[in-house]
């Protein structure tokens, strides 16, 4: 499978991320991605034990067919939206009918080692 490069200056073009945590859902109902603060991880990262993390972005051709899989155990993965807003990660997810939970931190990227896409590690 062919992985799209990410390249370090788009991280860092993207700004600064939130802090804290938002709500799961926009207004319209949506299900968008809940804001993780890097500063929290450490408790964040024991309540995802035994999941898989995958990080995609909705530009990114190749992690359309890592996301379709998870589909069938959604409660197994947590996919990680970090080069893009949660809004586009959220349109994406709905697009492509998955039900796992999104976590959206730009610090998760340089934290985890997020070079390049799709990306996927198991807590």
């Amino acid at each position: 499978m062919k992985r799209a490069l990410i390249p370090f200056v788009l991280y860092c073009f993207a700004g600064m991320g939130a802090s804290g945590s938002v709500g799961a859902t926009e207004a319209s109902g949506r299900k968008i991605c809940r804001s993780v603060d890097w500063n929290h991880w450490p408790a964040e990262s024991k309540s995802l034990s035994g999941k898989e993390l995958i990080a995609f972005a909705s530009w990114c051709s190749s992690c359309k067919e890592k996301l379709l899989s998870t589909r069938s155990r959604p409660s197994d993965f947590v996919l990680v939206s970090v080069f893009e807003e949660p809004e586009q990660s959220a349109r994406a997810m709905e697009r492509l009918g998955l039900a796992s939970p999104c976590i959206y931190g730009r610090q998760l990227a340089e934290k985890l080692g997020i070079k390049e896409l799709p990306w996927s590690k198991k807590l």
